[in-house]
């Protein structure tokens, strides 16, 4: 396959395609190789491209009033798209914000004509979403699965966000399976609770699809989309590592939109009330985000840990120690964490061995004179082994709020490598341009792209 790079190229100079508007040149972007082992062959590129529905647009034109105002209509956003689409001469095209009329009328025939085929779900409730295309000659769609990233009798999860999951075939090597979710998380900054809680679905419903293969450990996996979570935040922490000790944790920072104010713990010692501001996370496991209302390969990943750290700091038993004493004990993923009123716990220890149990006496907390703190985690976790395309410099979606990387592409390092990306154009850039959107950009998120090859 041809390197992508000419096509990219070719946009350099490009100007606006209405002609009444003033010309400037346009910063360009380039590829960046991050492999050179000459061993990897067959290689294929995937986009993912949050671009910024026109409803949403409309409803939310206080986003964009400084915006060259022109650039902002469908009419001259749409044919915009579709060229920084395929400039990156893509084999895969995650989408969000995609209305179902656009997609029906606009990107399905364009697309087919030039030789992709996709699909497309929508959020619960409203008229746009997500879509996957993939080029005919390169892959065949083996399955697809709409992910529900909302629950009908959760308060909580009632915001109808969704991941559209696609298994794709190679045509060429039909052992290599890709599969592909593409998703885009609920924006709220405060609510990185239920942002965590929409990730572990969604990462166990493409961990169930893998396992429905006749060789899951051959397939290789992609999960892109707008997750409207920095690259350093906890959310994007749980994608890569797998697991995440949740308890605790402020909702409010989660997802890194919302910095962190100097001073902060990281770590609530006491539980707020509910109402509160500083509410730590329920997101998996407790209410209002319960595990019954998510499905069971999702409950039964939640590891719920309570911990009592006591430090004794008077006379004990005729003498004097200072030392810290901690219990701990693993409970069953169906009793929800929640901290004890006293500083009483049972004099054991309770240590998981496959479904046996054994104890193991530790001082009870009632000898000591004085408890400092008492703490309580609980953990959920996913199967799949992730990283990210991309490094963590750059941003990717520019509002009036500011600038943020909120957009990614994470895929399995066992059965891909990352061998290019495409380089974010930076902030001072953008700005010279106008903002986001502008002439040369349709949305206020940037594209992104990655090249990857089978190992």
């Amino acid at each position: 396959m041809s390197h992508p790079l000419h096509h990219f190229q070719s946009r350099n100079t490009r100007t606006p395609l209405n002609t009444d508007q003033p010309t400037r040149i346009r910063t360009p972007r380039f590829w960046l190789k991050t492999a050179h082992d000459s061993s990897l062959s067959d290689s294929f590129v995937v986009v993912s491209y949050n671009i910024l529905s026109d409803k949403l647009l409309d409803d939310n034109k206080y986003l964009y009033r400084a915006r060259q105002q022109y650039t902002l209509p469908w009419e001259y956003r749409a044919p915009r798209l579709v060229q920084t689409i395929l400039e990156t001469n893509p084999d895969v095209v995650c989408l969000q914000e995609v209305e179902q009329s656009a997609f029906a009328s606009y990107f399905f025939p364009i697309l087919q004509a030039r030789g992709y085929s996709g699909a497309i779900e929508t959020r619960m409730g409203k008229t746009d979403g997500c879509a996957t295309f993939y080029r005919k000659s390169r892959f065949v769609l083996l399955e697809k699965e709409r992910v529900n990233l909302y629950h009908e009798g959760g308060r909580e999860m009632d915001r109808g966000n969704i991941g559209l999951i696609t298994l794709l075939q190679h045509r060429s090597h039909q052992r290599r399976i890709l599969c592909v979710a593409n998703t885009h998380l609920v924006y709220n900054p405060k609510r990185g609770d239920i942002k965590l809680a929409q990730c572990a679905i969604l990462m166990h419903a493409t961990a169930s699809c893998i396992a429905r293969c006749d060789n899951p450990d051959n397939v290789a996996v992609l999960v892109s989309g707008d997750f409207n979570s920095l690259p350093r935040s906890k959310i994007m922490q749980f994608c890569v590592t797998g697991s995440l000790e949740h308890y605790g944790l402020d909702r409010r920072y989660l997802s890194g939109q919302i910095k962190t104010p100097p001073g902060s713990v990281e770590r609530l010692a006491v539980v707020p009330p509910k109402r509160s501001k500083k509410i730590p996370v329920y997101a998996i496991g407790t209410h209002p985000v319960c595990m019954e209302e998510l499905p069971h390969q999702v409950r039964r990943s939640i590891r719920v840990e309570r911990r009592m750290v006591q430090r004794r700091i008077k006379t004990f038993e005729g003498g004097t120690c200072d030392s810290v004493i901690t219990a701990t004990s693993s409970v069953a993923s169906s009793d929800p964490p929640g901290l004890s009123s006293t500083a009483h716990m049972s004099a054991f220890a309770v240590h998981e061995a496959g479904n046996k149990q054994t104890s193991s006496p530790v001082p009870l907390a009632e000898t000591f004179t004085e408890v400092v703190e008492t703490l309580e985690y609980a953990t959920v976790t996913h199967p799949l082994q992730l990283r990210s395309a991309f490094p963590d410099e750059g941003f990717t979606t520019l509002q009036d709020t500011g600038a943020s990387t909120v957009d990614h592409i994470l895929f399995d390092s066992r059965n891909l490598k990352a061998t290019a990306v495409l380089g974010l154009r930076g902030l001072p850039q953008i700005l010279s341009e106008g903002g986001l959107p502008n002439p040369w950009e349709p949305s206020d998120h940037q594209l992104i792209a990655a090249q990857f090859a089978f190992t």
